[in-house]
C-alpha cells in the first residue's frame, strides 16, 4: 500500500484508525475510485502476467546459461 495513494495504512491494533480510514473512503467516492484505480495500475505494472512471465523467462535463461 502506498499510503494515501493506493489505500491507507492503518495503525496495527487500532480499530478506531481503521474506522476513520473506512469513513474517509465511504464518504468520498471520488477518492475511493482514484485510490482503487491507482492500486490496480500499480498491481498490473508490478505483478501483471507479462511482468511475471518476463521475470520467469529471465530466471530460466540464467539457469540455462550457467549449465
Amino acid at each position: 500500500i502506498q499510503d494515501k495513494v493506493t489505500g491507507f495504512v492503518v495503525r496495527p491494533g487500532d480499530p478506531d484508525d481503521l474506522v476513520n480510514k473506512m469513513e474517509l473512503l465511504l464518504t468520498d467516492p471520488a477518492r475511493l475510485l482514484h485510490m482503487g484505480l491507482a492500486g490496480r495500475e500499480r498491481v498490473e505494472r508490478l505483478f501483471g502476467w507479462k511482468v511475471i512471465g518476463d521475470k520467469l523467462e529471465e530466471a530460466y535463461n540464467q539457469v540455462t546459461r550457467s549449465m
